[in-house]
Formats: C-alpha cells, sequence, structure tokens
C-alpha cells in the first residue's frame, strides 16, 4: 500500500472516502514492526487492495467494500491505522470488534488524538464532511493562549502561539475554529493589555487545504526507515508532493500525531 508524506493528504483521503460512503470505521495503533503484517492480514481478509472495479462489482451482489489507510506517528516508531468499510456484508464485521458508524458522535473518526471528523450544514447544499480539532484540543489552546497573553517577561510569547494554531490544517471546520481562537486571544489580550487590538495577529485567516492527488510512498520503504530509526519521510519525499497550499502546514506536522499509548 501506498502512505502519503503530509497527514493533510491522508486527512483529506479519509474525508473523502466517507462521503463516499465508507461509513463504518475502526482504527488503531501498530508497532512499525507489526505493520506489515496488519497490512497483509487486512489485504487477505477484507480485500482492501483489490482494484476500485472489483470494488464495484462485489457492491452490486451487497458486499461491501474495505479501504485501509495509514499514517507514521511524530517521533515514534509506531503507524496509525484507519480500517474502512461500506454498508453491506462483510467478514470485518465478524472479526473486528468496535467497527462504528462515522455518524455516531460517540464513535467520531479520530485523527490520533487531535482531530474529528464531524458532518456540517452547508448552505445550499447538503452537509458535508470536514475536520474539526476535538473540544479538550480547543481548551488546550485556550490554555496556552490564556497564558501567553499573561507572561510578562516575554511578550512575544502569544505571537509564537498564534503563528502555531495559524499552522493547523486549514480544513474549514478547524478553520472556523481558528477564527474562534481569534476572538478568544483578543478577548485575551484587552482583559490583559487594556489594549483594543493585538498586534501580533495576521490581517488575514491562513488558507483553506486544497484538494487533490498527491503520490504516496510504498509502506515497506516506510516501516524499514522507522525500524533503522530514521524519519518517515525524507524531505525529498515530503516536498516534491508539496503544493503552495500544502507549504504552510510541512512546518506545522510536528504538532499533530502524539501517540497515546
Amino acid at each position: 500500500m501506498l502512505i502519503y508524506p503530509h497527514k493533510t493528504t491522508t486527512m483529506q483521503s479519509l474525508s473523502t472516502a466517507v462521503s463516499r460512503g465508507y461509513v463504518w470505521h475502526i482504527s488503531g495503533v501498530v508497532r512499525a514492526d507489526r505493520f506489515l503484517n496488519l497490512e497483509a492480514k487486512f489485504a487477505n481478509l477484507y480485500s482492501t487492495e483489490i482494484s476500485p472495479a472489483l470494488r464495484y462489482e462485489r457492491k452490486k451482489v451487497g458486499i461491501a467494500g474495505a479501504r485501509f489507510f495509514a499514517h507514521p506517528a511524530h517521533r515514534s516508531p509506531h503507524l496509525f491505522w484507519w480500517l474502512l468499510l461500506t454498508e453491506g456484508v462483510h467478514p470485518a464485521r465478524e472479526c473486528e470488534q468496535g467497527l462504528a458508524r462515522v455518524t455516531d458522535p460517540k464513535n467520531r473518526l479520530l485523527y490520533a488524538s487531535e482531530f474529528e471528523l464531524v458532518q456540517t450544514p452547508h448552505e445550499g447544499s447538503a452537509p458535508r464532511w470536514t475536520w474539526r480539532l476535538q473540544p479538550q484540543k480547543v481548551e488546550a489552546w485556550h490554555d496556552e493562549i490564556r497564558l501567553a497573553v499573561r507572561h510578562r517577561k516575554d511578550e512575544r510569547a502569544v505571537q509564537r502561539v498564534i503563528m502555531r494554531y495559524y499552522r493547523l490544517p486549514g480544513f474549514r471546520g478547524v478553520r472556523e475554529q481558528i477564527a474562534g481562537l481569534r476572538r478568544f486571544t483578543v478577548g485575551e489580550w484587552i482583559r490583559a493589555k487594556r489594549a483594543r487590538e493585538c498586534p501580533y495577529l495576521p490581517k488575514r485567516m491562513p488558507p483553506y487545504v486544497r484538494f487533490g492527488g498527491a503520490p504516496g510512498v510504498q509502506a515497506e520503504i516506510i516501516v524499514n526507515r522507522l525500524l533503522e530509526g530514521l524519519p518517515p519521510f525524507t524531505d525529498e519525499m515530503k516536498f516534491q508532493t508539496a503544493t503552495k497550499a500544502q507549504a504552510p502546514y510541512i512546518e506545522a506536522e510536528s504538532e499533530w500525531g502524539e501517540v497515546d499509548a
């Protein structure tokens, strides 16, 4: 299988799959030395590697399609993984405990411990899927902003926090939360500094993530690099696939995806 160098591309691929009917999910974290076995298991048992044409033929007779996604965790020899299914008969329904619908608010599809996939209203069209920060992460940002604004010895501490949340991936749901963080920053600045404007806030919002194809890297290469103690991707792998829309998020990827376990 192919693994994308950028987390934004992986998140895009997950949301696109959900929007196309892959509405059942289960996910986890696996050590790099076990990942290829997991990949082979899912390919053999759940047909995750078959062609789109064959998935379509199976769908016509009531057999669910299955997709497998993965991305390496930050600074850890582990990979996050996601197994997604469409409606229909499938052996994973019997074998995998914990399968849940993406519409279940108690079992949302998550990216690491930071982002969740949600369906939100959209003016003039049907509801759309988008990523947003989980509520506890928004509260954590509030705490950081509050602490930075009150940092008497280094007033530019707030500038550093602003630049960090401005590097969050520009999905629609996340951008709405960034706008909320901007308002929270201004409120805290007025309360602490008795000034009407925070001079460190950029005039514009960060750009939207643009959807587009991006080449992936064979999973074996990623696993071997992790087992050798190397970063999963070389700079060449990352930057050769980066568009101008993706570029602001490359540096920020170190903010994402810490392993909880």
